[in-house]
């Protein structure tokens, strides 16, 4: 079954989270708009292993249409009407800011004697991928996201590592868009088509991207 765009769903929480926030401020509900603008139903019927799907919002997936752009537009304004009425909403920004803006590492992934690693500091915006020959080599930047473009949304994740350490596959996303990209120490690999529901395998024998 195809996975649904996150800003699809987001609005089904939306007023328990904002009920939650009011209660932790200590102050009265504030009165809200009758509701979310409405969202156009256009069914898309296919057939995945003999069962018939129905997505009545496909046409969402589409980031990039007008249509799409003025749905985001109007969720979005909606939304700030609701949180602007939210008393001390700056001090809660700068509460919870505290929180973020913190060094972060992700799990290494161990081959061959190196480890991939993704690794942000408090005041970047995104991940970047690094590798450590032995556990107390220097950190070697592979992939920055944050030189892909000025606004800093480009995010980057690695796939698959291949077992001698030679390769990694890494995936990067902009605006809900993903590309599988393949590269070593020494060279850049071709950007394969974009798999947002395939898993990247690099593979020892060839030493290149079998999409599975």
């Amino acid at each position: 079954m195809r996975n649904k765009p996150f800003f699809r769903v987001a609005f089904i929480s939306l007023m328990p989270v904002l009920s939650l926030v009011l209660t932790a401020l200590g102050q009265a509900p504030v009165s809200a708009p009758a509701g979310p603008p409405k969202t156009e139903v256009n069914e898309v019927k296919e057939m995945v292993q003999g069962v018939e799907i129905i997505d009545p919002y496909r046409w969402l997936e589409d980031q990039n249409s007008p249509q799409t752009r003025a749905w985001i537009e109007a969720q979005n304004s909606y939304t700030e009407s609701l949180l602007a009425k939210v008393p001390g909403r700056d001090e809660l920004k700068e509460k919870i800011s505290k929180f973020l803006k913190i060094d972060a590492m992700g799990t290494p992934i161990a081959r061959n004697g190196r480890y991939f690693f993704t690794k942000r500091a408090a005041d970047q915006d995104q991940s970047q991928l690094f590798m450590r020959k032995g556990l107390t080599g220097p950190d070697e930047l592979l992939v920055d996201p944050l030189a892909m473009n000025p606004q800093h949304t480009t995010t980057v994740g690695f796939a698959d590592v291949l077992p001698d350490g030679s390769l990694i596959a890494y995936g990067v996303r902009q605006g809900g868009c993903r590309k599988v990209r393949a590269c070593s120490s020494t060279r850049w690999g071709p950007t394969l088509p974009a798999t947002p529901r395939s898993l990247a395998r690099a593979t020892a024998q060839t030493k290149a991207l079998a999409l599975a």
